[in-house]
């Protein structure tokens, strides 16, 4: 992604005590800036991978990763999209508004993946990360 010719990428650790909590992958198109990857350590959090972590911790890291957009005076738009409801969640308590709802579709003709199957995904796993429409470049 660092290569990427129509983004400007860049990746963010956040560590707490010496631990490192979560990351978050930023994305700048233009004047809007994009959290395209966020992922939240929940063992260093003290939950387990299949628990949720705190709705504090998670809307903490999530705060974080906004403000750091944010902190480029030219950003007047800031989008993330995500499968995690800990992370949607924490968003919409931070303020942003869901714009648009997709259902996940997968290809799984070995089934690996067991039915109902938590996918954890976000703009990264796609070309979302990094399309955009001169003609329509903002979302809001």
């Amino acid at each position: 992604m660092r290569d990427c010719l129509a983004a400007e990428f860049s990746g963010f650790v956040i560590s707490e005590a010496g631990r490192r909590v979560c990351y978050f992958v930023l994305a700048k198109i233009g004047r809007k800036a994009r959290i395209v990857d966020l992922q939240i350590n929940r063992e260093r959090l003290g939950v387990s991978q299949s628990d949720t972590p705190r709705s504090d911790d998670c809307r903490t890291l999530c705060a974080i990763a906004a403000r750091t957009a944010y902190e480029d005076p030219q950003i007047c738009e800031l989008v993330i999209g995500t499968s995690a409801q800990d992370v949607s969640r924490a968003l919409e308590q931070l303020g942003f508004q869901l714009r648009r709802q997709d259902e996940i579709l997968y290809y799984d003709p070995r089934k690996l993946l067991s039915p109902g199957s938590a996918l954890n995904l976000n703009l990264i796993d796609s070309d979302l990360s990094f399309l955009s429409d001169p003609a329509h470049p903002y979302i809001s």
